[in-house]
């Protein structure tokens, strides 16, 4: 098909009477000046994109307006919480509104949060805001770094000197582990690697992922996060990595520790449960699968306490699918920030918006095991008592 419309075309068959001396130039000459150069010249018409009749501060005065759980299924949190992640921005002056910008503070946080929480690509994004490709990619970036700033202020251990609350107030923690501060552990996140570097990237499971080594409170609130190492590092790797070379590593006071699974070694500051021994909960829920002997209990408690790491991997995950799905679209390096910049958001929701529904789902100790040891209940809290001593003895000689 032509480029250009038949009657525009010009006839330059050559007629042998008339112009049999003109040259092969000239005939090129001709059809260059009268009609490549005019059509490349031509500007092309541009088509409208954003034609939208509820665009930009529309949408998001319509968010604000609306109804609570249309405003939490879109920016997966509360109002209150979002008005104060918003004033937090502007108090510390990471955020300021330029008067000259058709973007504000509210919309780009938006953005973000919209993006990361309902995995959408940065073109979804623009054809719901009606922006240009470019501000949202600089609003969203603008965001994220202004999140991964803040981290060293919102993820970090708070009255590590005095026993949880949650360890405190329950019998079957206290006191047996009134040392223990918080749970560590890994987790797995789908990672976009050139093909060179996918064989690095390559976890256990198969997938192409970075791991991620985390530490968290029993209030499920991130106090560390080391981010960015290939999928076919062991989480003991990752740990002695993190333990020789970050300098905000979180170490703690004597006799506190980290609960820890059974792919850690047990030495000073880091819990682990015995090994060859049932640990996971789902291994004693089953009726008949009742614990034994004082490992089997001390595991299962153990197991109880530490399973805080796992519900705050659960409600992150749910809250950001972004970090369950992958990011395709990223370089590592912003990958590395996304995942950094979901934790900020997190604690910040868990602690300003503590009547959050995710959080509520997940927040519940679900396991009682008041049945599951068969001798008294005495010579039960003895025991426990035993193998702690003997867990802190073998802590304090590696």
């Amino acid at each position: 098909m032509s480029a250009f419309p038949e009657d525009d075309i010009p006839d330059f068959q050559v007629n042998n009477d008339s112009n049999e001396d003109d040259s092969d130039e000239e005939v090129i000459n001709r059809f260059m000046f009268d009609v490549l150069i005019p059509n490349f010249c031509m500007r092309r018409e541009r088509i409208p994109q954003n034609i939208s009749r509820l665009s930009r501060n529309d949408y998001v005065g319509e968010l604000l307006a609306g109804p609570d759980t249309r405003f939490y299924y879109n920016v997966r949190m509360n109002k209150p919480c979002f008005y104060a992640l918003i004033e937090e921005l502007l108090s510390r002056g990471v955020m300021s509104q330029d008067p000259r910008s058709r973007v504000s503070v509210i919309e780009k946080v938006i953005m973000f949060i919209r993006t990361v929480s309902m995995h959408h690509r940065q073109r979804d994004t623009m054809d719901r805001f009606q922006h240009s490709l470019e501000t949202v990619n600089r609003s969203i970036h603008e965001v994220l770094n202004v999140l991964v700033s803040l981290a060293l202020i919102f993820i970090t251990h708070h009255n590590v000197s005095e026993t949880p609350p949650q360890v405190l107030n329950v019998p079957r923690f206290y006191p047996y582990f009134e040392g223990a501060i918080g749970a560590k552990d890994g987790i797995l996140i789908p990672a976009a690697v050139r093909a060179d570097h996918q064989t690095a990237f390559r976890s256990r499971k198969g997938t192409i992922s970075q791991n991620v080594l985390a530490i968290c409170d029993f209030n499920l609130m991130f106090t560390y996060v080391y981010v960015g190492w290939e999928g076919s590092a062991s989480d003991a790797h990752v740990l002695f990595n993190a333990i020789i070379s970050d300098q905000h590593f979180p170490w703690l006071n004597e006799g506190k520790y980290y609960l820890v699974d059974a792919g850690f070694t047990n030495y000073t500051h880091f819990l682990a449960p015995y090994r060859q021994t049932r640990y996971h909960l789902n291994e004693f829920r089953s009726s008949g699968m009742e614990a034994r002997t004082p490992a089997e209990l001390f595991n299962h408690r153990h197991s109880s306490l530490r399973n805080a790491i796992e519900r705050c991997f659960g409600v992150l995950k749910s809250r950001f699918p972004m970090l369950k799905w992958g990011m395709p679209s990223y370089t590592m390096d912003r990958q590395v920030k996304i995942v950094i910049a979901c934790c900020v958001l997190h604690n910040f929701i868990r602690q300003f918006g503590m009547e959050d529904e995710i959080f509520e789902g997940n927040s519940e100790y679900n396991d009682n095991d008041e049945f599951i040891f068969s001798q008294s209940a005495q010579a039960n809290q003895q025991s426990i008592e035993d193998q702690c001593l003997i867990c802190d003895a073998l802590a304090n000689a590696m």
